[in-house]
This record gives structure tokens, sequence and C-alpha cells, in this order.
């Protein structure tokens, strides 16, 4: 790897990591007052199709219909609807990340017998963000029919949701591991 493509991969690394960031900040802005008015976050709707199967969890007890409907009751389906917008760009950007970071990671690890294959846990990152796209457009779909919601879509988004999830966290967990193993 010559130094100035490694300069020019570390460049564009830092600025999806930063993109990823912002826009974080921005959906977390754009969720504030759904939390506040109502107690629920975007991630109670993303989960609340699977209701009752995830009612153990703290955000899977609200069918889809009642959180909608508080969030309409209050006048917050507008941002509710900004925030899945913004959330369409959020995937595109991380999984970005994700892939650019598991290419950083491929050039400084030797690639022997077993190097290089837990890569491809880092890369996950952009197969959560194919998933988060699919999420979307279902919760989308849900956001504009609020009275009457798609159990489909909603249980869709919700599958979609807790693999992207798992995807995420394995794909943290592996990245975590890249780097102590690169401090070895």
């Amino acid at each position: 790897m010559s130094r100035s493509s490694g300069q020019w991969l570390a460049a564009w690394t830092l600025s999806a990591f930063v993109a990823t960031m912002a826009l974080a900040l921005v959906l977390s802005a754009l969720a504030t007052p759904m939390v506040e008015q109502t107690g629920f976050k975007m991630v109670h709707l993303q989960l609340s199709g699977a209701h009752p199967l995830l009612a153990w969890t703290p955000w899977g007890k609200t069918p889809t219909k009642d959180i909608l409907a508080a969030w309409k009751d209050k006048g917050l389906l507008a941002p509710a609807r900004r925030a899945q917008l913004v959330d369409f760009v959020f995937p595109p950007v991380y999984g970005a990340f994700a892939l650019l970071l598991a290419i950083g990671l491929r050039r400084v690890h030797a690639v022997g017998a077993s190097g290089g294959r837990w890569i491809w846990g880092v890369a996950a990152g952009a197969g959560a963000a194919l998933l988060d796209e699919c999420e979307n457009l279902c919760l989308w779909s849900v956001l504009q029919h609020p009275d009457d919601p798609s159990r489909v879509l909603a249980a869709l988004a919700a599958v979609a949701a807790v693999l992207k999830m798992t995807l995420l966290a394995a794909a943290l967990g592996t990245f975590l591991f890249a780097v102590f193993r690169a401090r070895a």
C-alpha cells in the first residue's frame, strides 16, 4: 500500500465516521420531542411490530398502533416522519464507514490461513445498513397510515431491526477484537 493511498483511506474513513456521528446527533435531536412528550423513541416504533414477542424488552412493550396514536395525539407525526427521512441517509453513511474500516483493517493485518476472515465481521456493518434501509421503508409506510398501520410491514421492520442490531453488535465486537489483535 502506498503512503498516499493509505492517507486517502484514512481520510475517507475519518470523514465517514464524522458524518455518522453528526447524523446520529441530528437523529437524536429530531426524536427528542417524541421522547419528551410520549416517552417513545424511534427504537420503540422499530420493535413494536414484534409485540408481544418482544414485550420482555424495554422497547417491545407497546404495539405499533398505540405508539402512533400517542404521537398523533401530541402532534408528533410530522417530527417522526422527519426523523424517518433523515434515517434513510444514516445507513449508507455508517455502512460506508464500516466498509472503509474493514478495508483499513485488512491492510493492517496480514492475511494468513485464518487472518482476514474476521474482517468480514466488521463489514457486517454494511449488511446492517442494508437491513436498516429495509426497516426504514417499512416504517415510512407505517408512518404514512397512523390510523391503520400495516401489521405485516411493522413486523418486517421489527425483524429487520433485530437482525440489524445483531449485525451491528457483531461488527462492534469484531472491530474491538481487531484493535486488540493489532496491539498484540
